[in-house]
């Protein structure tokens, strides 16, 4: 009788032992919570097009920034990479648009732009222009991923109106880049070359000046060609040099880059045009790419439910 007794003292032990088991799962799962592959598999896979489209723009700035006298003198010459300026803005704003809906939480969209300022140093050269241009995207990007995560939440049903509004601001910020871009070729050029104004464009100025010139001057003149017209001619082309002369000392007092701002907001203008009549097709292909996502079940509609505080009458 009493080694029965035992025995049924002994039964519990088997119930300890796998309490022990499960606190021992438990604590394992708090340092180690399960991974979910696939969304982690998604997430990367949307980051890796967020940086691709990162460094389609930046290789476009640094065309830009190459080319910038050829896009100036020649822009029908070079129309490949009028088409290539405005297409990578539109890809860098629709690869944002899919990374800030789709990604959670906010730190890895963080990161993501953190990784896009650094491609955009390491591919427009690092020096102090390049990493003042990365900041302010940075600034920029963070904001407006802030901005549409907030009204994102702010949502009864899911709809596109908080990325049709901060896309406006991104798209700026895409645009302001380039044309710094294009500024910065022209100041590089002008302190490896040493000039103010570029000598092809002073060139070109002068050859039209100096045509209308002499087209005005051989209507008037009975004898075209002769010593009266070439005299004219000369003092016409005197005259212009002593202008770009002036107007050059003119810049050179000012203790301000003038010409390279100039310059950029002369581009600035142009893309800004641009992207007011264009502006709306980076929307469309961001809503059709976020709905085909959804149809492939790569992504899904997740309908949460809140506490919500309100004050009544008691």
């Amino acid at each position: 009788m009493k080694e029965k007794k035992e025995k049924t003292k002994e039964a519990p032990a088997p119930a300890k032992s796998a309490l022990a088991k499960e606190r021992i799962v438990k604590v394992w799962e708090l340092k180690f919570p399960r991974i979910n592959w696939l969304y982690m598999i998604k997430t990367i896979f949307v980051a890796i097009l967020f940086l691709g489209a990162t460094v389609f723009f930046a290789h476009v700035c640094a065309r830009v920034q190459n080319e910038y006298l050829a896009l100036l003198m020649n822009p029908q010459g070079n129309l490949e990479l009028w088409i290539l300026i405005p297409s990578a803005i539109a890809a860098l704003s629709v690869a944002a648009g899919i990374l800030v809906t789709l990604v959670r939480p906010s730190g890895i969209i963080f990161d993501c732009f953190v990784l896009s300022a650094a491609l955009l140093v390491e591919l427009l050269g690092v020096n102090v222009n390049s990493l003042i241009i990365a900041v302010i995207y940075l600034v920029i990007a963070v904001s407006y991923s802030q901005s549409v995560i907030a009204q994102f939440g702010n949502q009864i049903r899911f709809t596109m109106h908080p990325l049709v509004d901060g896309n406006k601001l991104f798209l700026l910020s895409l645009v302001l880049i380039v044309s710094v871009s294009f500024a910065l070729g022209y100041q590089y050029d002008s302190v490896n070359r040493g000039f103010v104004i570029p000598p092809e464009i002073k060139t070109a100025a002068n050859e039209a000046i100096l045509k209308q010139a002499d087209d005005a001057i051989g209507k008037m003149d009975q004898n075209p060609g002769g010593e009266v017209q070439q005299a004219i001619l000369d003092k016409a082309k005197e005259s212009v040099d002593k202008m770009w002369t002036g107007f050059e000392s003119q810049i050179k007092s000012i203790q301000f880059p003038l010409m390279p701002v100039m310059m950029g907001s002369l581009l600035m203008t142009t893309l800004q045009i641009i992207m007011i009549l264009l502006g709306w097709i980076p929307l469309i292909f961001t809503t059709i790419i976020l709905s085909l996502l959804k149809v492939t079940r790569f992504s899904k509609i997740l309908t949460e439910t809140r506490e919500v505080e309100t004050l009544m009458l008691e």
